[in-house]
């Protein structure tokens, strides 16, 4: 019996995987070639009516406890949801031993770096539109977004963005990338 050396791919996103439509159309897609054994990893939105399978594709949706807490200051519960999110998706990824690790915006591009720089993994960063330039951003978002890009960007191996204008801003502020649209 021939052993399956598939690589091991694992996509990670602050967004439930199982109702992101662009994340499953890319799953699905992947799960197609049958080249890859597919990870996901997500946020349970508690929206279980919306579950969403594929074939060969093992999606874990994580629940964040400071998510729950109305009563706590909004600043507040979204620091703490995020160190929360970023030390549950650090411990997943790392038991999951990814070859390559898919990341879906920049809210979770610092925890896929960690993984592939600890697992040698090769890391593909999944701009889902302009991150730092997004609507109604706050000034501070924006700046740290770019701080976050310029810091990971040497160690990206693969862009993927939704427009060709994209593509040529992120090569023009950060430096050329392999890109796929």
């Amino acid at each position: 019996m021939l052993k399956e050396n598939k690589k091991k791919v694992l996509h990670i996103s602050h967004t439930d995987i199982r109702t992101d439509s662009r994340i499953l159309k890319e799953l699905a897609a992947l799960s197609g070639t049958g080249l890859y054994k597919l990870s996901a990893i997500g946020v349970d939105s508690y929206d279980l009516s919306r579950e969403a399978s594929i074939d060969s594709v093992d999606i874990v949706s994580i629940r964040l406890f400071f998510t729950r807490y109305k009563w706590r200051p909004s600043l507040l519960r979204y620091i703490l949801a995020y160190f929360e999110l970023t030390l549950k998706l650090l411990y997943r990824g790392l038991r999951n031993s990814p070859a390559v690790v898919h990341c879906h915006d920049d809210m979770v591009l610092p925890v896929a770096w960690i993984i592939s720089k600890a697992r040698g993994a090769k890391l593909v960063y999944d701009a889902h539109e302009l991150e730092s330039e997004k609507n109604s951003q706050s000034r501070i978002n924006s700046t740290l977004t770019v701080l976050i890009e310029k810091i990971v960007w040497p160690s990206v191996d693969l862009l993927v963005t939704v427009s060709p204008s994209i593509k040529v801003w992120y090569k023009d502020k950060y430096g050329p990338k392999p890109a796929a649209l």
